[in-house]
């Protein structure tokens, strides 16, 4: 999420202040997890909203901009600051792959409708749901760019042959 043109710091700031005190940004890097086409209604509960704070100046307001996400009951998840997003952008980027390989994997013709599902099935449903809402371009693209993808496809390739007769 990027800070707002008001929490800027100004071009024209007083060159004799402190460095800290023209670093007025107050906002903090957010990532709002399993925001899909099919979310509606109370799209931030039980959702893990993942930021870092990044050159915080002003730190009541950021902790009042986080309480935003914690009374929409959001899991929030601080990552650790790396000065770069490698660490997040991996774990979002392999947990995306994975999802979507898997509700990929589980098509329609797979999980037939039954009067009678029990919840991991009606879970197992609502992946393959959101994968098929996914673009074949945006999967393509969790492939090509996340360097653990091969990895992944391979083990999923093992573990199939390790539980075949």
């Amino acid at each position: 999420m990027l800070p707002r043109e008001e929490d800027q710091p100004k071009d024209n700031a007083n060159d004799n202040q402190d460095d800290d005190a023209t670093a007025t940004a107050v906002m903090t890097p957010a990532a709002p997890m399993g925001m899909g086409p099919t979310n509606t209604g109370l799209i931030w509960e039980n959702r893990q909203m993942v930021y870092e704070r990044a050159r915080v100046a002003n730190i009541p307001r950021c902790d009042r901009y986080l309480e935003i996400f914690e009374r929409a009951r959001c899991e929030v998840v601080e990552m650790e600051t790396a000065g770069d997003n490698t660490n997040h952008d991996s774990a979002i980027g392999d947990a995306q792959f994975v999802t979507h390989l898997i509700g990929r994997l589980l098509d329609r013709d797979l999980l037939t409708p039954s009067p009678i599902v029990s919840k991991e099935y009606k879970d197992l449903a609502k992946i393959s749901e959101i994968a098929a809402a996914g673009s074949f371009d945006r999967f393509y693209g969790m492939y090509k760019y996340n360097e653990h993808s091969r990895d992944r496809i391979r083990k999923l390739r093992e573990n199939l042959a390790s539980l075949e007769c």
